[in-house]
């Protein structure tokens, strides 16, 4: 076991680390499995190091007194984590289990949810008025929405694993094999004009959907988070709509309804 020195605002804390865990996210994430005296776990919550939050903890301690604890820190600093020997700052690290081992049982508690993401997007759903459906934890969030220019199936898809978010709206109109390059020059127009999300099609059936997505490790979770990786979705999706159908329905040409549904836009960005 090592040794470990943690520099912190109110002075070193000691710990002993048991072993590391590379995470299959990134190369950079981390986690080590570190063991820390009773007085030194009291800092621990006491001085809220490791980026605890006075929210995450519990009214009753769930720790014996005077039981050293092992606790599970994440690195979340810039870069890949330093080595075991080298000076550690608490800032780079955060804390997300606190356990005791009582007899070969692992008493304590966690500091993040096991479904976060899924439960916070859940919980916009819900407060922002629309119908949702998931049936089981891994399965995508189903959902519909209603715009002028016609509905559309919708599912969010939340990776715990990954901490992504992505949404995607599913276009209600088949594109017939004669029409699928036409559709696909319709999709890379609107792509190449988005400043967030795609419009793609399906490389083997005759699928549309506008996507987008974002990461959100180490990131809060709010609802305008939340509502600006939905929103930008089925806005422009509901606004594609027309220009599809057009396509695909009329015959046009896609160059043609892509520069008449933007000739009125104002353009606040510059040309990519």
């Amino acid at each position: 076991m090592t040794g470990l020195t943690f520099a912190t605002d109110a002075g070193p804390l000691s710990a002993v680390l048991d072993r590391t865990e590379q995470s299959h996210r990134s190369s950079s994430a981390t986690t080590w499995r570190v063991t820390v005296d009773w007085p030194s776990y009291r800092r621990v919550r006491d001085e809220r190091l490791f980026g605890l939050a006075a929210a995450e903890l519990r009214t009753i301690e769930p720790m014996v007194a005077d039981t050293p604890v092992q606790l599970l820190l994440k690195w979340v600093g810039v870069g890949t984590p330093p080595d075991p020997q080298d000076h550690l700052g608490d800032s780079d690290w955060q804390l997300t289990e606190a356990t005791q081992d009582r007899n070969g049982v692992q008493v304590g508690y966690r500091t993040e949810h096991p479904d976060r993401i899924g439960t916070a997007v859940l919980d916009f759903l819900a407060a922002d008025g629309w119908q949702s459906l998931r049936t089981s934890p891994d399965a995508p969030i189903e959902t519909r929405y209603a715009g002028k220019t016609g509905e559309f199936d919708c599912a969010v898809f939340t990776d715990e694993d990954r901490q992504l978010i992505v949404t995607v709206a599913y276009l209600p109109v088949t594109v017939p094999e004669s029409r699928r390059p036409a559709v696909a020059r319709l999709a890379e127009l609107l792509t190449y004009r988005m400043d967030l999300g795609a419009v793609e099609i399906h490389p083997e059936n005759d699928g549309v959907r506008v996507r987008h997505g974002i990461d959100v490790e180490d990131v809060q979770l709010s609802s305008a988070l939340i509502r600006n990786v939905i929103y930008p979705v089925v806005i422009q999706a509901e606004r594609f709509l027309p220009l599809l159908r057009a396509v695909v329905e009329d015959d046009a040409e896609p160059v043609q309804v892509v520069e008449e549904s933007f000739a009125n836009q104002a353009s606040t960005t510059p040309a990519r």
